[in-house]
């Protein structure tokens, strides 16, 4: 006998197709669709309230909100959805009925989405957060200057660990480092699915899941990218001279173009630390496989990226243990109104 298909898990793939068909380049922007889009199925979700009527509201505003933001996956989001509409209505009449409301409150909640989100701006530290009332709300200190210890300290761990010919890096922390060098978002996606086919809730339940991960991470990078336009400070290659002066190039290139404080990568890792944390647990149980590592606990990705930074030449500690910080204070306030319903 066949599995039932699991809808939830179904759609979270074809969004991470489009997202892969849609060309974006730019982590936020890629969130941007995330977010977007499942915020959307949290409200066709809830408005369909009961029944077949759930799943295909779930299907339709998911689609609908792709086929906008991403028009070259229209076409395989077309027949995807047919699929699985006629499988969630093919049994009966008052099925088919339950079906055509659900499809119904999907583009209702498709429509509101996409016109609410109309209005963002060219670059992330323009845009308008989600849950965050104003990015200064929670903005990080300014980062130690030059003539700071700390500055020295930290410069001095990256030269030594960072560079691309260090010897003093282990085996492991190069692992670690060129792992880490993809972006967060491709990271939790495999993450995230591994969870939502783990977890036993409702449709409902995983569903908020994911909305709460992806606009609580985009609200992280909103107010990173706002903090790094305060706080300009150079990459450790530039900082120590680049290859023009010495020779000292970092393990990972070529540099990322996004700011150096706060790393925001992991911004992004300490903002969903805290969301998989509260809404799925922590993978003790199973856990989590992701290419050559192995996860108990959240925080231990997290950790794990902080290092990274600093091992792979592309951050002081400075900036990545602050831009950690800096996602679990964004997850924080922002679960603390998204359980006010007020989105």
């Amino acid at each position: 006998m066949t599995a039932p298909v699991d809808p939830v898990v179904e759609w979270y793939d074809h969004t991470a197709r489009a997202v892969a068909l849609s060309g974006v380049t730019s982590p936020p922007e890629a969130s941007r669709i995330w977010a977007v889009t499942w915020l959307a199925a949290r409200r066709a979700v809830r408005d369909a309230r009961r029944g077949r009527a759930v799943p295909a509201a779930l299907v339709t505003a998911v689609q609908s909100v792709l086929e906008t933001l991403v028009p070259a996956a229209a076409p395989p989001l077309a027949g995807a959805a047919a699929a699985s509409l006629d499988r969630l209505g093919r049994e009966q009449l008052i099925a088919r009925r339950a079906v055509a409301r659900g499809v119904d409150a999907g583009r209702l909640a498709a429509d509101d989405v996409l016109a609410e989100r109309s209005d963002d701006g060219p670059h992330p530290a323009a845009w308008r957060p989600y849950l965050i009332a104003s990015p200064n709300h929670v903005a990080p200190d300014p980062p130690p200057g030059p003539e700071h210890p700390d500055y020295a300290r930290d410069l001095a761990e990256v030269r030594t660990l960072g560079a691309a010919d260090s010897v003093a890096r282990t085996a492991d922390q190069t692992e670690v480092a060129r792992f880490w060098a993809q972006p967060s978002l491709s990271i939790y996606t495999a993450a995230t699915r591994a969870s939502l086919a783990g977890l036993d809730a409702s449709i409902a339940e995983r569903v908020e899941l994911v909305t709460v991960l992806h606009v609580v991470t985009l609200d992280a990078q909103i107010v990173g990218y706002a903090a790094g336009e305060r706080h300009p400070r150079w990459r450790p290659g530039r900082a120590l001279g680049g290859p023009a002066r010495n020779g000292w190039t970092p393990l990972i290139q070529p540099e990322p173009a996004e700011p150096e404080f706060p790393c925001l990568h992991t911004t992004y890792c300490g903002a969903a630390e805290v969301v998989l944390t509260a809404l799925a647990g922590h993978p003790s149980a199973v856990p989590l496989r992701l290419g050559p590592r192995t996860y108990t606990d959240w925080r231990q990705l997290t950790a794990e990226c902080v290092d990274a930074g600093v091992w792979g030449g592309l951050h002081l500690r400075t900036s990545t243990a602050a831009g950690a910080a800096l996602g679990r204070r964004v997850a924080f306030r922002g679960l603390s109104r998204w359980s006010g319903h007020s989105v």
